[in-house]
């Protein structure tokens, strides 16, 4: 039931995300859908998305980019988030890497049911 990434977009670059194992829910736009493994779905840029894990078990997913930019930074200080080294990220640091946050109503009701 984690939640993988908050809705966002990317102005610059489109994102695909390959489940590896278990099944995620996807937001793209203002649809949500699931996905299991095997499943590929592609988020063009520009368009909010997010993605969690189904609350029957954990799930694997890879996440590619295109074009790519040097984003290993960025996966860094989320790993401090997630190891609670830190309790959230400072505010300018998904800017720096082309993510901007967003509300998504769609997103908050597939997520609390």
């Amino acid at each position: 039931g984690f939640d993988g990434a908050a809705p966002h977009t990317h102005s610059g670059f489109a994102e695909m995300l390959y489940v590896i194992s278990g099944g995620v829910e996807v937001l793209s736009g203002e649809k949500t859908t699931l996905a299991r493994a095997g499943d590929l779905v592609v988020v063009p840029a520009g368009l909010p998305h997010a993605f969690g894990a189904l609350k029957s078990g954990p799930a694997s997913l890879l996440a590619v980019i295109g074009p790519g930019i040097d984003r290993f930074q960025y996966f860094r200080e989320l790993a401090k988030v997630a190891s609670g080294a830190v309790g959230a990220l400072a505010p300018e640091i998904p800017g720096r890497y082309d993510s901007r946050l967003v509300d998504s109503p769609a997103w908050r009701r597939a997520r609390s049911g």
